[in-house]
This record gives structure tokens, C-alpha cells and sequence, in this order.
């Protein structure tokens, strides 16, 4: 199903004002407060000045995150920004891959999940590709038939477990799609609900059928929600992950031609609800 393109409401923010929030000057974040405060229920999409240095770029957007909650290290313990880079060896539908990421929503399994995710673009696709998508879990949980509710709010879920994370508590050994904090889903679940499925436990392993067409609607209601946007060098762009669910379209045909320094790159960061973290 084709997604259309949203082009978001861009909140600028100019050279001096970045500077200003990122040395953490009086008053300078109180400007963006309804713009951050509007981001913990959904995408809020700040535009730097491209011409600003990336180090002050990722200092100033820490703290635009750092108004919603704590921003986290997940992937190395001293490192809280992640290289979204184009990998032409890595699986095409992956994190690096070519192909289109399907939805999702990070650390699925895990008991605390990251509150916010911030992409900060550093680079856009020269082809054209590689769109950032983003679909309401909310929206799609309340369109679905009851009986499929109800099944997907069973722990019957599972999922492989990254052994590398920070800051996201354990992995979880059973969870439910639907819950009342969290919806917990990944598309590439769907090819695995088969006879003997790694992502379900032993209690759903005896409702395979429904549980699949459960989730092929669930997901058929997302899609219906899911909007693409083109983040541009200087955009970042926050969004509730309790709350909606992101993925990549595939990246524009001939990535191999591209130069590495030239392919798309983004930067991610995570948030934690301060609620949570305390």
C-alpha cells in the first residue's frame, strides 16, 4: 500500500537560536516549548540552518529532547547519537540496508522501551529515496475488530533479543502486541507466525491461524495511517514511540554508484520519559 507524502510542518530554527539553546542561554529553548511539549503525542519536525556545524546541530537537539525527557545511550555506553549509514553488504531490508525497513518500533521486547526517537539528517539520498515513514499504532489499534484486540492483547509474542543494548531493561520472555502503556509490533514478526514460530510462545503457538490474521489486520490498519517524509540536511525530527511506529522506504536504484560520503546518512538519538527513568 503506498504511503503519501507528508510534508510536515517544519519548525525553524535559525543559526543564532541553535547556538543560544545549544549553550544552554536564558530562554532560549522557551521559544519551542508548545513545539516540544507537542511531540510526546506526535512527529514534531525542527529545522536547523544547514550551515550550522553538526556538533552544534546535535548539542542543540539533545536539548530540545532533553525538555521531554532524558536522552539516552543505547548502542555504546558513551555515545548517545547512532550512524543510520547506507550499507551496501548489509541485509536490504536492515537498520543499513537498501531495501524498505518495515515498520516497527525499536527494542520491541524490551521492558522499557525508548520513550522518544530523534533523526537528524545529515545527508538525503542523492536518488531520491529513503523516505522516513511513520504510522499511528493508536489509530490502527482502535480501527481493528474487537476479537482481534483481544487477541492481540494476549502475551503470546516473543522476539530475538540484541544482547548489545543500554538503558532498555531486560528482554521481555512474553509480550502483547497491544497494551496499555505500549503497542509492541515489528512487521517482520509476520513471516515468522508459521507451524513452530520463534515469535511466539508455547500459548500462542496453539492459535497460529488467528494470530496471524490478527496481526496481517493490525498491520493493514497501520499501513492505512503511515505517512513518508523527506528529511533534509538540518532536520531533525522527534517522535513518541508509544505512540507511532517508523520504517524506511527503499533507497533511490543504484546505491552502489554512489561514493560513501555522499549516500544518505541520519543520526539517531534516543529519549526517555523523565517519568519513567525515575
Amino acid at each position: 500500500m503506498p504511503s503519501k507524502i507528508n510534508l510536515m510542518n517544519r519548525v525553524t530554527i535559525s543559526h543564532s537560536e541553535c547556538l543560544d539553546i545549544g549553550r544552554e542561554t536564558t530562554g532560549a529553548i522557551d521559544k519551542f516549548a508548545d513545539s516540544i511539549a507537542a511531540a510526546r503525542s506526535e512527529p514534531v519536525l525542527f529545522g536547523f540552518d544547514p550551515d550550522v556545524p553538526e556538533s552544534d546541530v546535535r548539542r542543540s537537539s539533545e536539548a530540545l529532547l532533553g525538555v521531554l525527557g532524558e536522552s539516552i545511550a543505547v548502542f555504546e555506553p558513551d555515545n548517545k547519537w547512532f550512524k543510520l549509514q547506507v550499507k551496501i553488504d548489509a541485509s536490504p531490508e536492515r537498520t543499513h540496508g537498501i531495501s524498505e525497513n518495515p515498520l516497527h518500533i525499536d527494542y520491541i521486547d524490551r521492558e522499557i522501551p525508548p520513550s522518544y526517537i530523534g533523526l537528524l539528517c545529515v545527508r538525503q539520498d542523492p536518488y531520491f529515496g529513503g523516505l522516513t515513514q511513520l504510522a499511528s499504532l493508536v489509530e490502527a489499534a482502535r480501527a481493528i475488530r474487537p476479537q482481534a484486540r483481544e487477541i492481540l492483547s494476549e502475551s503470546f509474542f516473543r522476539y530475538w533479543a540484541d544482547p548489545t543494548a543500554y538503558n532498555v531493561g531486560p528482554s521481555l520472555p512474553s509480550f502483547s502486541v497491544l497494551g496499555h502503556d505500549w503497542h509492541r509490533f515489528s512487521a517482520k514478526m509476520i513471516p515468522h507466525l508459521v507451524t513452530d514460530s520463534p515469535v511466539l510462545v508455547a500459548a500462542g503457538q496453539k492459535h497460529v491461524k488467528e494470530i496471524r490474521a490478527a496481526l496481517l489486520e493490525f498491520y493493514e490498519a497501520l499501513l492505512a495511517t503511515r505517512t513518508s517524509h523527506r528529511l533534509i540536511p538540518g532536520d531533525f525530527l522527534i517522535f513518541p514511540q508509544h505512540v507511532y511506529a517508523h520504517g524506511r522506504s527503499a533507497l533511490g536504484y543504484g546505491q552502489e554508484f554512489i561514493e560513501d560520503p555522499k549516500r544518505r546518512l541520519l543520526l539517531q538519538i534516543y529519549g526517555r520519559d523523565r517519568s519513567t527513568a525515575d
